[in-house]
């Protein structure tokens, strides 16, 4: 009680640094070391996201449309971003989650959490979302979808050929993704 009467009587600035050395010398505090760096891995990641665009156009380039090391550097810079991401994410969380004493109340637990929240907001895992689905566009840009992705879509529709409705709509859906990978592959980096 006399110690929290002597805090009391400190100015607020001096109040504020005591209380934050007292917190970092509990072990359970999170470590600035361990947060910071996920925080730069996540900014890592960020980064290549935004740079991918630029790098992909450029090699392309360089080495033209048929060239398989656009693709492949292209495809890598997105999985590297993911990756970064995905681990910033998972030491932040490791970090936050070796900050809960053994023995807490629950009401200590769930202020802890609250300030320590390192969850994604619901626009934030919607954009990730859509990062992962668009690692589907790969199979239809060019050299993969002429080396790989259209044989097999032809194949797909030959094999529908006896089939009086599927034909019908394996043939649309094959013109659909012909139309799509000859227009919008080269038009979006």
């Amino acid at each position: 009680n006399d110690r929290c009467t002597a805090s009391r009587n400190l100015p607020n600035f001096q109040w504020h640094q005591q209380w934050q050395q007292q917190l970092q010398q509990l072990p359970w505090c999170l470590s600035q070391r361990d947060n910071s760096i996920g925080h730069s891995v996540m900014w890592v990641g960020e980064l290549i996201h935004v740079l991918r665009p630029l790098v992909y156009v450029s090699v392309l380039k360089r080495y033209g449309l048929s060239s398989w090391r656009p693709w492949v550097l292209s495809l890598a810079l997105d999985l590297a971003s993911g990756y970064g991401l995905h681990t910033g994410r998972a030491i932040l969380t490791q970090s936050h989650a070796s900050r809960w004493p053994s023995g807490s109340t629950l009401f200590s637990l769930a202020l802890l959490r609250s300030l320590s929240s390192s969850r994604w907001s619901p626009g934030e895992q919607s954009e990730l979302l859509a990062r992962r689905l668009q690692l589907l566009r790969y199979l239809l840009r060019s050299p993969c979808y002429d080396a790989i992705t259209r044989r097999l879509l032809q194949r797909v529709v030959a094999s529908s050929h006896w089939v009086p409705l599927l034909s019908g709509l394996t043939r649309f859906a094959y013109d659909m993704i012909e139309g799509m990978q000859s227009y919008y592959t080269y038009v979006e980096s």
